[in-house]
């Protein structure tokens, strides 16, 4: 049995919200990649137009271009805080403080007591973030468990992994 800290940081936070934005889904992360791309064409034509016509207009669309990248990388990232501003601030308030979790049960707990119990059915999707050191368990109902390797106050992170992997494999045959 594995005991983890579950208290909500700014920095798992914005681990979290990086991962489900960008790594998870190969769909955002090919959308960013010819999102890109389709910048660096049209400022190269732009520029090549300005270049071989000397035409001013094509200087001011490279510049508009960038600034419209500037704004939504901006938009962005103002999304992000704002949205782990908001948790965190939703989080204050948790029930629980940590939880006890092996390969049958999941038990919340509050000052090293029990307190409930999450049954592995909940469990939707099951990630595993190696770069931030953490899994993330997510049930049907969007909720979030974050369990970061360096919250381990009981067992290992070896032990951990052990778990959500056998978890993991029972959840794929079970969709």
């Amino acid at each position: 049995m594995v005991e983890i800290k579950t208290q909500w940081t700014e920095e798992n936070l914005k681990e979290y919200t990086k991962y489900t934005a960008f790594v998870k889904g190969r769909l955002s992360r090919v959308m960013l990649i010819a999102l890109l791309v389709l910048y660096v064409i049209v400022v190269s034509g732009c520029i090549a137009l300005y270049c071989m016509f000397k035409y001013t207009f094509a200087i001011v669309m490279a510049v508009a271009f960038t600034v419209f990248l500037a704004v939504c990388l901006l938009f962005f990232v103002l999304t992000v805080r704002d949205f782990v501003k908001t948790n965190l601030k939703s989080g204050e308030n948790e029930e629980f403080d940590s939880v006890l979790i092996n390969e049958d049960n999941i038990f919340i707990c509050k000052d090293g007591q029990p307190i409930g119990e999450l049954e592995w059915d909940k469990i939707a999707k099951i990630y595993t973030n190696e770069k931030a050191g953490a899994v993330y368990l997510c049930t049907a109902e969007n909720a979030v468990l974050i369990l970061e390797y360096k919250n381990i106050v009981g067992g290992t992170e070896k032990e951990l992994k052990e778990t959500v992997e056998k978890r993991y494999d029972k959840l794929s045959k079970k969709a």
